[in-house]
């Protein structure tokens, strides 16, 4: 069970657990979430939901293409947003959108399609 709905459930002093659940869950889902900004329960009512979240699609990348790759490693917290640098090769397309990048120092990483982004 997640911190979040173990502490609710203990806050409210229910002993069955799966009315404890459900209450837990029916104030979720009616509680304001700044990343979708609306209710759970307002997002799937109105289909937003599915427009946001269900229906994203991943950028494709071809082999030869020039791409930029998120630079994560090493870096603390704060410095990780928008730390994409470098120009680099894609050498090879895997399954599941994975790539085989040539960095410009020669070196080959694989990096997920998350991490990349084209160039120029």
């Amino acid at each position: 069970v997640i911190r979040t709905v173990r502490e609710a459930i203990v806050k409210m002093g229910v002993n069955e657990m799966g009315k404890a659940v459900k209450e837990v869950e029916d104030k979720y889902n009616k509680t304001y979430h700044a990343g979708i900004k609306c209710t759970p329960e307002e997002a799937w009512k109105d289909g937003r939901y599915n427009k946001q979240f269900k229906k994203r699609k991943r950028e494709k990348f071809a082999e030869g293409q020039q791409v930029i790759v998120a630079q994560k490693e090493n870096l603390r917290d704060k410095d990780k947003i928008g730390g994409f640098w470098e120009k680099n090769e894609i050498i090879a397309v895997y399954k599941s959108d994975s790539y085989l990048i040539r960095k410009s120092d020669g070196r080959t990483l694989k990096k997920r399609h998350y991490d990349l982004k084209v160039y120029g």
